[in-house]
């Protein structure tokens, strides 16, 4: 301490974490008696002394269309090893590596190396072993550098007990965790559940969990190395089926939990809660069906169907079907929403009978004590009646729903009721009995049903009152704005637009379609394509856009087929063909004929942003 008294100087103090203690006792001797002594430290945790201040070092950018530090380090090192590589070629594969290893250095140096006798593209398909295929580092490096197994183990074996167990188990979850889940999950043995946070904490300071702060509350998380190597560990423990249970549990009661929110006015809290926990639902929901855990698979598939569907997830919305056959054969008490589920995934992507009987099922259960009490089947079968041209049918199916006690929670029967009265041509029958419906259905505070009452009563009065109609179709849209209801979003819209085009706002009716069309990328719902695609064509149609308009005419045949949801659309294609050369009708037809739904979508945002600038 002598020789530093009085010198101005930079010390670094390199890889503290092995000697934790005694880097910190000696940084606080030197900074409290050398005043001109400053410590440069690093380590995988706080030396936690009088003075420090700590600057986390994040893993390497891999983000695309940024300068990516992770990728220019994959480059560099690859070329060292072997010159006549241009890994720079394989950009995309490259970027998927770095990705995959969490932007580790040391990860994508080792992966770099593997460019003497690999393609990044090879690299990067087996990755799924990487622990064998991250080795050989350079021959001066420490052991530990010298692959990515030894480099994860040497921090491990710094841990104590309760910290390698707690770390090992939380390796079951997909897409991070709350602490309450690992509460659940992670105790027993030697971690007490009130320790859990103290552990967490450590292995946050330690850097071998990651802590992210929302608005929903602090979210921890495993690097998917760290998470495959803990993995592993937990298999030589021999926990890894127990672990899975106590994972697939705990999310079939959050599931529960967060039904009954989406059954009442929070519903955003659910939809919210679907987006954080979707990789840690589909974990366990498919662990659990794969090992007969049939009462928690039917309870995850049951809670999160149709509060998939609304958000765009259609994945989820069609595990229902997955797992149905076995939730009959135990008569599961869920059955009847599951059911229901079945059938609205069936028939939203074009399986009409399919959809049919699963309904016609669900309704026979409908008062049977043994099954959950749940009407919203007729409000399958009544869109199946009316796909099919049946439109009698489908408002009895759905006048009955409504007549339902049960329909009472949520009233999405009664609301289902008015909007089918004005896709049949009842428009004035649904005026007469808007207003009580839409105070019934707000009386019963569940917003997709309000969402959906609002935008009845717009339709209903779309060609009595155009003004007050857009108000009403206003409204819808802040409701599923407000409620996360992506695909009411994406009903709505369109509708509102074309109303916006009838009162003179074309820029106003563009940009709704625009947002329409942007928040639901992806979704192959067909209600959806139906309704969304087919009222733009008919905006196109109006604004002279007519080669655009039979280009879309021609995907939503091909994707959709017969079209229900958008009464215009017969009158508006024979417009078409009396505008058009006959050739040019086939060729534009044909052009939308080849598209996919996706395609369909990226040309439809596209013609808008070249429309945009000049329309109105």
């Amino acid at each position: 301490m002598t020789s530093l008294a009085g010198r101005r100087l930079l010390l670094i103090f390199d890889n503290c974490e092995h000697l934790i203690d005694a880097a910190a006792s000696l940084a606080h001797r030197i900074v409290t008696q050398c005043a001109q002594v400053t410590i440069l430290a690093t380590s995988r945790e706080a030396l936690m002394i009088d003075g420090e201040r700590i600057f986390p070092v994040p893993s390497l950018g891999f983000q695309e269309g940024t300068p990516a530090p992770a990728v220019e380090l994959f480059v560099d090192r690859a070329r060292a090893v072997a010159a006549e590589v241009e890994p720079a070629r394989d950009e995309a594969a490259v970027r998927e590596i770095c990705r995959r290893l969490d932007g580790i250095p040391l990860a994508i140096e080792l992966a770099a190396a593997r460019t003497r006798t690999m393609s990044p593209a090879q690299i990067r398909d087996n990755l799924n072993v990487r622990f064998r295929l991250l080795t050989g580092g350079m021959r001066g490096a420490l052991e530990r550098h010298q692959t990515l197994r030894h480099a994860i183990q040497w921090s491990y074996d710094l841990l104590s007990p309760a910290e390698r167990v707690l770390l090992v188990r939380a390796s079951v979850f997909a897409g991070g965790f709350t602490r309450e889940a690992a509460e659940s999950v992670c105790a027993g043995g030697v971690v007490e559940s009130f320790e859990i946070l103290d552990l967490l904490d450590s292995l946050v300071r330690k850097s071998l969990v990651t802590a992210e702060r929302s608005d929903a509350g602090m979210r921890y998380g495993l690097l998917e190395t760290i998470r495959q190597f803990a993995e592993e560990r937990l298999a030589e423990m021999g926990e890894v089926g127990a672990n899975s249970l106590r994972h697939a549990q705990f999310f079939a009661d959050d599931s529960d939990a967060h039904f009954k929110k989406w059954l009442s006015p929070r519903q955003l809290d659910a939809h919210e809660w679907l987006d954080r926990e979707m990789d840690n639902l589909r974990s366990a929901f498919r662990w659990a069906r794969d090992n007969e855990q049939t009462d928690l698979a039917a309870r995850i598939a049951s809670n999160v169907g149709d509060m998939a569907r609304l958000r765009l997830r259609d994945e989820a919305a069609n595990w229902a079907k997955e797992i149905v056959d076995p939730a009959r054969a135990t008569r599961h008490r869920r059955l009847t929403v599951l059911l229901t589920w079945a059938a609205s995934s069936a028939w939203s992507f074009g399986r009409l009978e399919e959809g049919r009987r699963y309904g016609e099922e669900a309704i026979a259960l409908i008062g049977d004590p043994g099954y959950d009490p749940f009407v919203w089947a007729f409000i399958d079968l009544a869109f199946i009646a009316l796909m099919q041209g049946d439109a009698s049918r489908a408002i009895d199916l759905v006048r009955a729903g409504a007549e339902r006690e049960e329909d009472r929670r949520d009233r999405m029967c009664l609301a289902t009721l008015l909007y089918i009265l004005t896709l049949t041509g009842r428009a004035s029958e649904a005026r007469t009995i808007a207003d009580e419906a839409v105070t019934a259905v707000e009386a019963a505070g569940v917003p997709c049903s309000i969402a959906l009452a609002w935008l009845a009563k717009a339709e209903a009065l779309a060609e009595t009152d155009p003004a007050e109609s857009l108000n009403a179709y206003e409204q819808a849209a802040a409701r599923a704005r407000q409620s996360g209801n992506r695909l009411f979003l994406t009903i709505i819209l369109p509708k509102m637009a074309a109303m916006l085009m009838r009162l003179g706002d074309v820029r106003a009716a563009l940009r709704g379609f625009q947002e329409m069309l942007e928040g639901s990328v992806g979704s192959t719902d067909l209600a959806f394509v139906s309704q969304g695609l087919g009222n733009l064509m008919v905006l196109f149609e109006r604004l002279g856009q007519a080669p655009t308009a039979v280009t879309l005419n021609g995907a939503l045949s091909r994707i959709v087929g017969s079209n229900a949801f958008v009464p215009e659309l017969p009158e508006t294609v024979s417009r078409l063909q009396r505008s058009l050369a006959d050739a040019d009708f086939k060729a534009a037809t044909k052009r939308g004929a080849v598209m996919s739904g996706l395609d369909a979508n990226e040309f439809a945002l596209a013609e808008i942003a070249r429309v945009l600038p000049t329309a109105g």
